[in-house]
């Protein structure tokens, strides 16, 4: 399909709808206020930066590469870093980019010998200008792979793990803050994605303030299910947990039936940490 550009005023998420079915495009209101975010990129302007806690399951992943091939159509952002707890996370992202990039109509680059270059597991540079690269911090995010590229969309995505340790958790503060965002350029935007995966992670942090990092974000924790209210229903193999009241937040694509399939079959204490950020329910669950 050959490349259209963003029509004037057109939501970025209404773009993305004449290239992919729309069921593929999440537009819940937490979707939509990330994509109203994107709306207003443009590029040598710096975006105020973005921290979203939102539930396991709640679209986290497909927004954020979602966003990355819209900027790529739009050229509101010219590179991106996409970074990951681990570095084979952030290469199947890239990958996922790249598949965006194909129905989108947006060609990588050739050599001159018209054979295709920056369309690695781990980089894409596009025939347009527009590149992204994957940094898994605990592989290649180091000052010297990055100094070179000057990102301007840095995305955080799924950078904790329940596994965490105090000094890990640290660890990574200190790569985001020394080595990861000192290699954006002036104008950069932040987007980080994650559930609460630990009461102390890096997320919790930097949504808190503790991080000292991204201070002037906006913040939003949103749950699966507000004012969810549960009962757990017969005995044994038998017994079933039942939501009896609550809203969900996402209804489409995260109803309350399917909150509680996953509450059956996470568990009650699974579902709290991951979906519902629940201080007590998180501890629970710690490793």
């Amino acid at each position: 399909m050959p490349i259209t550009a963003p029509r004037r005023g057109e939501n970025p998420a209404d773009t993305l709808a004449r290239f992919l079915p729309r069921d593929l495009i999440p537009m819940g209101d937490r979707h939509m206020s990330i994509w109203d975010w994107v709306a207003h990129f443009s590029y040598g302007a710096k975006p105020p930066p973005r921290v979203e806690v939102w539930p396991r399951c709640g679209a986290k992943s497909t927004m954020a590469e979602l966003i990355s091939g819209y900027t790529a159509l739009s050229l509101t952002r010219r590179f991106v870093l996409y970074v990951c707890d681990m570095q084979h996370q952030a290469d199947f992202h890239i990958q996922g980019i790249g598949g965006l990039l194909d129905l989108l109509g947006i060609r990588c680059s050739v050599n001159d010998y018209s054979s295709a270059e920056g369309w690695r597991a781990w980089r894409i540079e596009a025939e347009n200008g527009w590149g992204a690269m994957s940094v898994g911090l605990e592989g290649r995010a180091t000052q010297k792979a990055l100094e070179k590229f000057s990102p301007d969309l840095i995305i955080l995505d799924d950078v904790d793990s329940k596994y965490d340790s105090e000094t890990a958790t640290q660890e990574k503060l200190n790569t985001l803050n020394n080595i990861i965002l000192p290699s954006s350029s002036a104008d950069a935007g932040l987007l980080f994605l994650q559930n609460m995966v630990r009461s102390r992670s890096t997320i919790a942090r930097v949504a808190d303030g503790t991080a000292g990092m991204a201070l002037a974000a906006r913040v939003k924790i949103e749950p699966a299910v507000r004012d969810l209210e549960y009962k757990l229903d017969g005995d044994g193999q038998s017994s079933r947990y039942r939501i009896t009241r609550g809203v969900a937040t996402w209804k489409e694509g995260q109803p309350l039936a399917v909150c509680e399939t996953q509450i059956n079959e996470w568990g009650i204490d699974a579902f709290l940490a991951e979906c519902q950020h629940e201080e007590k329910a998180i501890a629970a669950i710690a490793i």
